[in-house]
Order: C-alpha cells, then sequence, then structure tokens
C-alpha cells in the first residue's frame, strides 16, 4: 500500500490478499428490498463517491430476513440491485448477517439476537445470504465474508442440549457453504463476532469454541449427520468459521484489539473481518455517569463493563442503567465504565468521556495491513440515537469523515 496520500489513494478496492475496506450500511433503514435500493441511492452511492472518487466502491451490504427474500425469490428484484450497484459504481465484498429483522427505527434490544443458532430460521436465512453473496461478488473475486452473532444470548441457552443446537447449525452451516463454494467456486466465510453478554463474549470462550467445541462436538455432529470423518468435518468447520473483531465489544471486555487480533492469528483461529469501532469511556466520577445518564436509549442493547485497575475482571452489566444504578463514584475511583454505545471514530466525546478508538492503534493496523485479514469495515450504527453533540454532520458526512480518520491512522 502507498504509505501516504488522499482517501483515493487508499485503493479501496483490493482483490488480491490485500485489505478492503468499508462501512457496515446497518446505520441505514433498510428493511425491504425496495429500502436498500434506496439506501444505495441516497447513502452509499453519496460515500462512494466521496471516498473512492472514480475507484468501484466495496460495500458492507445489510439485509434483514424481508430484503434477502425480496432478493432471492425474484429474479427481476436480484436483476435490479446488481444494477443499481454498477449504475453507482458500487459492488459487494462482505454483509452483515447479525440482525435478522428491522434493525433501525424502532427498539430491538435482545430481538437483535433473534432468532439465534438453535433454530432453522437462522441457519436457513444465513445460507440464503451467503448464497446471494456468491452471486453478487464480482467475477474475479473469490472470497467473501460475513459476520454473525455469537451462537446467543447467553442467558437462553439452559443446558447441553441447547448448546448443541447451537453447534448442528453452525455445523450444518459449514457444510452448506462448502457446497456454495463447490457449486459456484466462491469461498464465503462466516464470521462469529463475540459481544457481551452473549454465548461467546471473551477471547478465551471463542478459543475453547475453536480448540475444543468445534474439533470434538460440533465435528462429531458433522460426522454423523453426513457419514465423514471427523477430520474431514475439522475441516469443513476451520475453513468456513472463523471471527468477526469488533473494537468496541472487545473494549467493553477489557481486551485490547490489538492483542486479541494478534492471539487469534497465533492460535490459526481465521479472521475474515474486522469491525473498526469505538466505544465511549470513562473514569467512574459524577460527571462521567451524568454524561452516560444522558446517553441512555432504549433502542439498542448498552451493555457495560466496569473495568478496576487493581481488582477482579471486568464486571458486566446487562444494560447502562443497570450499571449506573449499581456503581458508585465513591468507592470506584479507580474504575473505567464502558457501555456498548457505538461512536462515530472521529469523535472526541469530552467533558469527562473519551472514545476506545486509540484500541485502532498504530500496532494494530501495521498487523492487519499484512494482509492476513482481508476486509475491515467501519461500524457505527447508532448516529441517530448518540447526543446532539455528537450529530453535527449528516450520516454520510460523519461516515466519510471516519474514513478519514482510518486513513489519518494508517498514513498519518
Amino acid at each position: 500500500m502507498p504509505a501516504e496520500g488522499s482517501i483515493s489513494d487508499m485503493r479501496i478496492v483490493k482483490q488480491d490478499g490485500e485489505v478492503q475496506l468499508t462501512y457496515c450500511m446497518n446505520v441505514h433503514p433498510m428493511d425491504s428490498g425496495d429500502d436498500v435500493l434506496s439506501a444505495l441511492d441516497s447513502y452509499a452511492a453519496v460515500v462512494g463517491a466521496e471516498v473512492a472518487r472514480e475507484q468501484p466502491f466495496g460495500l458492507g451490504l445489510r439485509l434483514s430476513n424481508n430484503a434477502l427474500e425480496a432478493f432471492s425469490n425474484s429474479e427481476s428484484a436480484l436483476s435490479s440491485l446488481k444494477k443499481k450497484l454498477d449504475e453507482h459504481n458500487l459492488y459487494v465484498f462482505t454483509a452483515n448477517g447479525f440482525p435478522f429483522g428491522k434493525f433501525q427505527g424502532q427498539s430491538v434490544r435482545e430481538a437483535v439476537y433473534s432468532p439465534d443458532w438453535r433454530t432453522p430460521e437462522r441457519l436457513r436465512y444465513s445460507l440464503r445470504l451467503a448464497e446471494l453473496m456468491a452471486e453478487l461478488l464480482p467475477a474475479g473475486v473469490t472470497y467473501g465474508s460475513m459476520n454473525t452473532l455469537p451462537g446467543s444470548y447467553k442467558s437462553w441457552i439452559a443446558d447441553g442440549e441447547d448448546y448443541d443446537a447451537v453447534l448442528r447449525n453452525l455445523a450444518e452451516m459449514a457444510w452448506g457453504l462448502d457446497a456454495v463454494r463447490n457449486r459456484t467456486g466462491k469461498h464465503i466465510w462466516l464470521a462469529l463476532e463475540p459481544e457481551p453478554k452473549c454465548l461467546w463474549e471473551t477471547t478465551a470462550d471463542i478459543v475453547r469454541l475453536f480448540e475444543d467445541d468445534f474439533p470434538h462436538r460440533a465435528a462429531s455432529l458433522m460426522s454423523e449427520r453426513h457419514e465423514c470423518s471427523v477430520s474431514y468435518a475439522r475441516r469443513i468447520l476451520r475453513g468456513y468459521i472463523g471471527v468477526c473483531l469488533d473494537a468496541c465489544h472487545l473494549a467493553v471486555m477489557g481486551e485490547a484489539l490489538e492483542e486479541v487480533f494478534e492471539h487469534m492469528h497465533r492460535r490459526g483461529i481465521f479472521v475474515p473481518k474486522v469491525h473498526l469501532s469505538a466505544a465511549v469511556a470513562g473514569t467512574v466520577t459524577e460527571e462521567t455517569m451524568s454524561r452516560l445518564e444522558r446517553m441512555k436509549n432504549e433502542r439498542f442493547m448498552q451493555q457495560t463493563g466496569v473495568i478496576r485497575r487493581n481488582g477482579p475482571d471486568t464486571e458486566l452489566y446487562e444494560d447502562l442503567s443497570e450499571a449506573l444504578a449499581g456503581v458508585s463514584s465513591c468507592d470506584e475511583a479507580d474504575a473505567r465504565i464502558v457501555p456498548h454505545i457505538h461512536t462515530p471514530l472521529h469523535i472526541s466525546p469530552g467533558e469527562g468521556l473519551e472514545s476506545t478508538r486509540e484500541n485502532l492503534s498504530d500496532r494494530f493496523f501495521s498487523e492487519l495491513l499484512k494482509g492476513e485479514t482481508e476486509h475491515a469495515e467501519i461500524e457505527t450504527y447508532t448516529f441517530d440515537v448518540l447526543p446532539e453533540e455528537f450529530r453535527e454532520h449528516s450520516v454520510t458526512e460523519g461516515i466519510v469523515k471516519e474514513f478519514q480518520w482510518v486513513q489519518h491512522r494508517i498514513y498519518g
């Protein structure tokens, strides 16, 4: 990659083992097929024209189940989608398969995890999304990625039978992705995205999954279902399922992105994509708590980590309201509070708060640009629920400024 230059010099089209950079379209209201086409006109085309200039602009597509059905069940609808992408010099290389239903414009809360990986609905949706991605990947591009929820919301997994159902469906997903590749030549990776209060939330959880549950229980389930050897099943699981590391989520858990990123590579756990994201954070003081009180919202989950400098591991709360009620600035003077509030990368919150964007460090970008992970996605889906001082720009202007911030971190 060039050492310096304008945004267009980032050469966002990366098709030969380098890094492709985009933003996640889950920031836009896109419940129906028509919504998707409208968002391409109103948002993606505007961002692409500013960021990529005359170059094709790669997208992080987000399709609800409704929109996916519209494009999967109608050749004319799919043709309209392809035509719209071509019209605006856009293409798709990654997708967000985490939210199943409507995501913007209403309260989603725990519903964002439903249906989870215990269910046939989640498996069917994810396979159809992979098939559509294989259809949309440009000619000559054989590699795509899609992130998904980390199994389930933790409190929904009651017993071993629930856990086996998750593993069984993930094994079936890997088998299906292999079939997609054999049929189309397109290799689509499923990337599990660890998130606080979910089935797999920490690096240790992910390591156990990939080094114990996948090679043993999940491989056995695949072997029984498809009458293949366990060793073959293990290769299929590792060949199609990886991890999406979200910098905001890791910050809430008190984990450093650069360290987790390197740890995954050392363990041989593939990271098909990373989310370039940030949370707000601050030392527990009256000023901080008062500011965070004004940032509560009822639309999205706001799991909150309280990280003590000289105490036990991170204490994790289900919601920001619960954390604010349970943490006192009097006895937590050395604690840091980090709620799950995605904050635009270019914003410095101030007034007792800071951004965890510094976790997107020079060391991290140095490792990223080595090309082992090919897809990087800016993900700030909270623009319209953030305080007014965070929204001095329109959504498209804000996204462009996030691209500029990332560029500055890479080139200086």
